[in-house]
């Protein structure tokens, strides 16, 4: 009678223990994903949209200053002459610091749907800095929307 009992009682705890485990993995997870999100979604960014970029011309985000000397931009949509939405074209993207004309990073390419990273995007901590656009060979306009995260990705 006291095996009986006691290897009913074996089996109702791994069932509780197999219960239990079934329910704390998912949400473990869960919740360490949300802090992972969280953290992304911590990082300092401007938002812009329809920023207008014509031939030869270099076209700017607003500057805001940057602490980290590290800075991201990531293109969400490209339209052109306000219509069509592009998604093949290319475009030069740097860092400038506020005021300036001369970029502080080399140009990187940049399509939509991508992120650039930049390394050293400001000379010295807390300078303000902007992205700059530029593309030659544009009958028109093209329309550029992102994010500018001015203080790296966390």
């Amino acid at each position: 009678m006291k095996k009986n009992f006691f290897k009913k009682n074996i089996a109702q705890v791994i069932a509780a223990a197999v219960l239990v485990l079934s329910v704390t993995v998912p949400v473990a997870a869960a919740t360490n994903e949300m802090s992972n999100e969280v953290v992304r979604g911590s990082s300092p960014y401007h938002s812009f949209s329809d920023l207008q970029l014509h031939s030869g011309v270099i076209t700017y985000t607003s500057s805001y200053p940057c602490t980290s000397r590290e800075a991201a931009v990531k293109l969400n949509m490209v339209t052109y002459n306000n219509n069509s939405t592009i998604s093949d074209a290319t475009f030069n993207v740097a860092t400038y610091a506020a005021g300036s004309s001369n970029p502080i990073t080399p140009y990187k390419l940049i399509s939509r749907d991508n992120t650039v990273l930049f390394s050293s995007a400001a000379n010295y901590p807390s300078e303000s800095i902007r992205a700059g656009f530029s593309r030659d060979d544009i009958n028109g306009v093209y329309y550029l929307s992102g994010r500018f995260y001015y203080n790296g990705l966390n």
